[in-house]
């Protein structure tokens, strides 16, 4: 019998692949409006997990600074995005400064919140700057950058998921995450060659293979990396999944949490050593 979780896993993904898809391959102001309404549920979920109120001057100043840094930096202004990061920690700094609670107290909110607004509000954009402004498919290369990135990472969790349950032997992460293995992270490469494979053969056929390997493996690492960084996070504050926003699948933070790390390290591979052309107005 098919669990009513994975029930909701399969219809959710029917319905939000080809609608990540599209959003993708449209780019423009849409996709811009995705990756924002993605880091303005993300940073809520952070900051509600951190047990802050909504309408607490701690919660609403990294909210409104995280979703400043994204803008600002997506469209290309990456010195405003900087200043909105900047702002937060400097607001906060002195809230927490004049505060009467025990001096620990104030400073592990600090870090917590800092540590947050920097981790959404400095990665997030970089799903948007993989992808460029270019319009549907033929000027918009980078499209089928931001598709391969998604499907590596897809498969790259499946095969992990499946080398983990049959022959994980050893833990990877005992302490953050007792349920991965070592095996499970090396059999996530295999998904994320075989996306390689996939999408050299179809899709980006004048990449050379050198160039699949090496992303393949960047993407593969810290890819998995980012899962274990966001499970850091959950385990800290003692709660199993960011939220509930998405049926079967958690929240925003569980389900991007790889592209977190991935994106930014694909977005400086495709600039400085592939050189990509829609990527040089960029100035990060």
């Amino acid at each position: 019998m098919i669990s009513k979780n994975l029930t909701q896993r399969i219809s959710v993904a029917v319905v939000a692949i080809p609608a990540i898809l599209f959003l993708i391959f449209r780019g423009g102001d849409l996709f811009l409006y995705f990756i924002l309404l993605l880091a303005a549920v993300g940073i809520y979920e952070y900051l509600h997990g951190g047990k802050l109120a909504l309408t607490s001057p701690f919660f609403l100043i990294p909210f409104a600074g995280v979703l400043g840094a994204v803008y600002f930096t997506a469209t290309g202004s990456a010195v405003y995005g900087g200043i909105c990061l900047l702002g937060v920690f400097i607001l906060t700094g002195i809230l927490l400064a004049i505060g009467t609670e025990p001096i620990d107290a104030l400073f592990n909110r600090m870090v917590y919140i800092i540590w947050g607004s920097f981790y959404i509000g400095l990665l997030f954009p970089f799903v948007y700057l993989v992808r460029g402004e270019g319009q549907w498919l033929s000027a918009a290369a980078g499209s089928w950058w931001v598709f391969y990135l998604l499907g590596s990472l897809w498969l790259c969790d499946t095969a992990a998921l499946f080398f983990g349950r049959q022959f994980g032997r050893h833990k990877l992460a005992p302490t953050v995450s007792p349920n991965k293995t070592v095996e499970g992270f090396v059999g996530g490469f295999v998904g994320v060659f075989l996306a390689a494979a996939l999408f050299k053969t179809f899709w980006l056929q004048d990449v050379a293979y050198w160039h699949f390997i090496a992303i393949g493996t960047l993407i593969g690492l810290f890819g998995q990396l980012g899962d274990l960084v966001e499970s850091l996070w959950k385990r800290s504050q003692g709660i199993k999944d960011s939220s509930a926003i998405i049926p079967g699948h958690g929240g925003v933070l569980d389900r991007f949490d790889s592209l977190l790390f991935a994106a930014p390290v694909m977005y400086l591979y495709l600039k400085y050593v592939l050189q990509a052309s829609w990527l040089q107005s960029y100035s990060i």
